[in-house]
């Protein structure tokens, strides 16, 4: 009888448990994809494994809106799937929806170096480069030590051929 009151119990606290499980299940799921897609040799296959990460990723949060810094994964899958090939005709679109997914989670988790690295290297992607080394110079001011942002500080100012700064 304890275990009947107490299970109903957790399940009226809890009512969104199964959803929150599942949310944790296809976050590793798409890490583990993008792993994978990291490691193939084949671009057919990794354009595939990067896809195959984003979709698992972009249902974490709609199962679970507070998952622990679920837009801040689906964003960095994005941008890693948009660099690693920068012609693709969905380039565009998806550092156009990693910048959203990193505001997003700037608002849920706020301001972090590596948060501002990632929204540096989507604007520097997409060709806005003043916009990208506000970010760099924000991420270098968190953490002088992040030597990415350092690195594509540097690339923005001789892009915008300021060669005493880069």
């Amino acid at each position: 009888c304890l275990i009947g009151v107490s299970g109903a119990a957790w399940g009226f606290l809890r009512p969104t448990l199964p959803q929150q499980m599942r949310a944790q299940r296809k976050q590793t799921q798409g890490y583990s994809l993008l792993d994978k897609a990291l490691r193939c040799r084949q671009p057919n296959q990794r354009q595939q494994y990067f896809w195959l990460a984003i979709q698992s990723m972009r249902e974490v949060p709609d199962l679970d809106p507070e998952a622990l810094r679920s837009y801040y994964s689906l964003g960095e899958a994005l941008l890693i799937a948009a660099a690693s090939q920068p012609n693709a005709e969905f380039t565009q679109d998806y550092l156009a929806e990693a910048r959203r997914c990193f505001l997003i989670s700037w608002a849920q988790d706020g301001d972090n170096p590596y948060l501002n690295y990632y929204l540096a290297r989507t604007h520097q992607l997409q060709g806005k480069v003043a916009a990208a080394v506000t970010y760099y110079e924000r991420a270098v001011s968190k953490f002088d030590k992040l030597s990415e942002a350092h690195y594509g500080l540097g690339q923005c100012h001789l892009l915008l051929r300021q060669q005493t700064e880069a």
